[in-house]
């Protein structure tokens, strides 16, 4: 009996110990994953600086404080924009941080603000890569892209974290302005600069313009930067705010116009940003321009050249934020060049009316209203791809243009007219891969002469169905069908057009 009880006694004592010691172990094991799982984190530090290299001593700094420094999610690319650049490598421009970086839409991770030397730090910062951003109202905003937070401290070279008084101007301008290196210029009313100034924009230089002011240059324009230091212009709203905001809901600016007498220097204006902008760029020059490697993010137009010298539109990427936009649009601009630029969602990718003939060639256009729209133009059409459009190119007017070796999918492929308005177009359809939900070709009354639409390839070798999904003179009343042609699409490719879209 003593021996069992003491066994009893035994056991008492150890099932309490035990159990301290599976808690125990229990307790390492769970801390020892809480442990390898939390994320890791380290900590960003600089110094920034404040410069004042006007000549002004009244914009001398009293110290470094004030200037807030945040760190933000990278852009994400646009997947449509990062496909079509995969499958059309030779359209647009090499898109990266620096084309696709804008605070107002991306994610803040962490924000503070320096101290009178300048100095800051942000800590706790989880590992990954960001770009960092530097403001202060009166001294305008910097980036620095693709920061690497992969140990305890990091740090950032001063070189990269000044920043400098921004310029103001309005009204009537006489006068030089030279930016480049992340100076800003800022125009909160509308400006004119005179026929004897200039402007003159390189790498990294900012214009920001109030929402719904503009700026009419008269006098000379220098806009020429470098891939990866593009300048930027504009809207200036919500710039000095550090949260997340919808494109749309950025007020834009109304417009930098080249009048007539502006001399832009070169006759080129390359590796620049026009965004959130009414018009991005417009164009009245009597001589000839070439806008290149630009990004335009606009409402209704991106690049309007009007009653102008001709002008060139390459190698750009476009991009709406409402549905009137036109990507590019040439009025009564005689010819130029419209060649391998990439236009997204715009109401007209591309627009052409009042005797502006420029050849419009090897341009991916995607998601938009009406691909190519040419009114009164005798444009040659070649070798473009539109994909996701409702009306994939349009006709119209007595003109005669020559549309071959495209690739067109849309719900109607062809449209010939425009609701009774410029009537009787002579275009002619060759060689044409056409895909078409509704029509491969579609006759607008009004329109007597009979459209060529031989060669093409319509996905199918079924003339039956091509008839169907063609509306011209045999589907309209007898009493109007001495109004309208016909669409003479036979003889028909039986097999793709193998050179039709983008060619490299």
């Amino acid at each position: 009996m003593e021996r069992k009880t003491l066994k009893k006694i035994k056991r008492s004592h150890l099932l309490p110990a035990l159990a301290i010691l599976a808690f125990y172990s229990l307790f390492m094991v769970v801390s020892a994953c809480d442990s390898s799982t939390s994320p890791k984190t380290g900590t960003l530090t600089g110094r920034v600086e404040l410069v004042n290299d006007t000549g002004n001593p009244e914009l001398d700094p009293a110290d470094y404080s004030g200037v807030t420094i945040a760190l933000y999610e990278l852009a994400k690319p646009d997947t449509i924009v990062t496909n079509a650049m995969a499958a059309f490598p030779s359209v647009g421009f090499p898109i990266d941080q620096n084309s696709e970086f804008d605070h107002r839409l991306n994610v803040r991770i962490a924000e503070t603000t320096s101290d009178a030397s300048g100095a800051f730090v942000l800590s706790k910062v989880p590992y990954g890569t960001y770009n960092l951003v530097i403001l202060k109202s009166g001294w305008g905003f910097r980036y620095k892209y693709s920061i690497i937070i992969d140990g305890e401290s990091s740090s950032v070279p001063i070189d990269d974290l000044i920043l400098y008084p921004e310029r103001v101007v309005s009204g009537y301008f006489q006068g030089t302005l030279v930016l480049d290196d992340w100076r800003h210029l800022l125009v909160p009313d509308d400006v004119l600069i005179s026929p004897e100034s200039s402007l003159s924009l390189g790498s990294n230089a900012v214009v920001r313009i109030n929402p719904g002011k503009k700026i009419d240059i008269m006098g000379g324009l220098h806009a020429s930067a470098s891939h990866g230091s593009m300048f930027r212009v504009t809207s200036n709203d919500g710039l000095f705010l550090t949260h997340k905001r919808a494109s749309q809901d950025i007020l834009p600016y109304h417009s930098i116009n080249l009048l007539g007498t502006s001399i832009v220097d070169g006759g080129m204006i390359s590796n620049g940003m026009f965004s959130f902008a009414t018009i991005g760029l417009s164009s009245q020059l009597q001589h000839a321009l070439n806008v290149n490697n630009c990004s335009f993010l606009s409402r209704e137009y991106g690049f309007w050249a009007s009653a102008s010298s001709p002008a060139i539109a390459a190698y750009s990427i476009f991009k709406s934020i409402a549905t009137a936009n036109n990507g590019i649009s040439f009025y009564a601009g005689g010819g130029g060049d419209i060649t391998r630029n990439l236009i997204l969602s715009a109401k007209t990718g591309i627009r052409c009316e009042a005797n502006s003939n420029p050849p419009i060639t090897n341009n991916v256009i995607i998601n938009s209203e009406s691909g190519i729209e040419l009114f009164d133009s005798s444009s040659e059409v070649r070798y473009n791809y539109i994909r996701n459009s409702n009306i994939g190119i349009r006709t119209a007017g007595s003109f005669a243009p020559i549309v071959s070796y495209n690739h067109v999918s849309a719900r109607r492929a062809v449209t010939i007219g425009y609701n009774g308005y410029f009537a009787h177009s002579k275009a002619v359809f060759n060689y044409n891969n056409l895909e078409a939900i509704d029509y491969y070709y579609y006759v607008i009354s009004s329109n007597s002469h009979d459209i060529d639409a031989k060669h093409n390839y319509h996905n199918t070798t079924d003339y039956s169905d091509i008839e169907d999904k063609t509306y011209h003179k045999p589907d309209y009343p007898e009493s109007q069908q001495n109004q309208v042609a016909y669409v003479v699409f036979n003889p028909y490719a039986f097999q793709p057009i193998s050179n039709a879209g983008v060619q490299p």
